[in-house]
C-alpha cells in the first residue's frame, strides 16, 4: 500500500487501521477497526486466504501472525501495534498443523489410517 493511499484511508476512516498480511507469495489487505484484537484479524485472515485460494477450504492448520518478527498474542488490540500513522500495520502469517492430523501423502499415515 502506498503512503498516499494510507493517508486517504486514515482521513476517510480515522477509527480504522490499515493492515497488510503476507502469507507465502500472497498478500491480504484489510481496514480493521482499531478496537479489534489480533484474534479478530486472524479470523478474517483465514477467511480471506481461503477465498483467494491460498488455503484449501478444509485446511486444518492453525495460523500464527507475526509483527516485527515476534508472535502477537490474540488478545492484543490492533491499535496497540499502530505506532506509525504513515504506514500500514504489517504481519507475516505462518501456518502449522497442530490438530494432530497427518499428511495424506505420508505412506505411514495411509497404511495406518487407510
Amino acid at each position: 500500500m502506498s503512503q498516499e493511499r494510507i493517508k486517504r484511508i486514515r482521513a476517510s476512516w480515522p477509527d480504522k487501521v490499515p493492515c497488510i498480511v503476507h502469507y507465502g507469495d500472497r498478500t491480504a489487505k484489510f481496514i480493521m477497526p482499531c478496537e479489534f484484537t489480533i484474534a479478530h484479524l486472524m479470523h478474517h485472515t483465514r477467511r480471506r486466504l481461503k477465498k483467494i485460494g491460498a488455503m484449501r477450504p478444509h485446511h486444518e492448520k492453525a495460523i500464527f501472525l507475526f509483527h516485527g518478527n515476534k508472535l502477537v498474542s490474540g488478545t492484543t488490540m490492533i491499535a496497540e501495534l499502530d505506532t506509525d500513522s504513515t504506514k500500514a500495520v504489517t504481519f507475516v502469517c505462518q501456518d502449522e498443523n497442530v490438530f494432530g492430523g497427518c499428511s495424506s501423502a505420508s505412506p505411514a499415515c495411509r497404511a495406518r489410517y487407510g
